[in-house]
């Protein structure tokens, strides 16, 4: 997007950028059926966008596509309260995401993590970022742990079930 695209954007009123929201859903909607994949967070920015999405899909008189929520292994309960409050009154389906087995290996932020302790796809991504040493602190946020947590558990979900796009905002 250009600059003066982006700034003909940001000169609309908020209902001509609903409307310009909806058409680019549409659009997906068009490009990728049912294909489509909606990552939420719980934050303000993506708990809109699924609002938008919902919508929109309600307009069309089409079922909202899958959301998935990451539990990279901390997150506020407020947060865990927020998702299943919307899910039971938007009605709509949520699938969680998280690295079991990383997480089976840790009780706290802090913990020491083994590699030798690991499952095969998660040495193999451990190679595939280049992590060489044998054993990590559990940190959702440190460049290992935001890979094992987030990045791996979205790709085995993508494969799983053939995923094409997500909608990934950020909270």
């Amino acid at each position: 997007m250009t600059d003066k695209e982006r700034a003909e954007i940001n000169g609309l009123g908020l209902e001509e950028k609903v409307n310009y929201s909806k058409s680019i859903i549409r659009e997906a909607l068009g490009k990728f059926g049912n294909n489509l994949v909606l990552a939420w967070t719980g934050g303000k920015d993506s708990t809109m966008m699924l609002w938008l999405y919902k919508q929109t899909y309600a307009e069309m008189d089409k079922p909202l596509p899958k959301c998935i929520f990451i539990n990279e292994g901390d997150v506020f309960d407020e947060i865990l309260e927020l998702i299943d409050r919307v899910k039971r009154m938007w009605n709509i389906q949520v699938v969680e995401l998280k690295n079991d087995e990383v997480l089976r290996n840790i009780k706290v932020i802090g913990d020491i993590v083994k590699v030798t302790g690991m499952n095969e796809r998660n040495r193999k991504e451990l190679e595939y970022i280049d992590f060489k040493e044998k054993e990590f602190p559990f940190e959702p946020e440190s460049y290992v742990g935001n890979h094992l947590m987030k990045t791996v558990s979205v790709k085995v979900f993508i494969k799983e079930n053939s995923i094409r796009a997500a909608n990934c905002i950020p909270s």
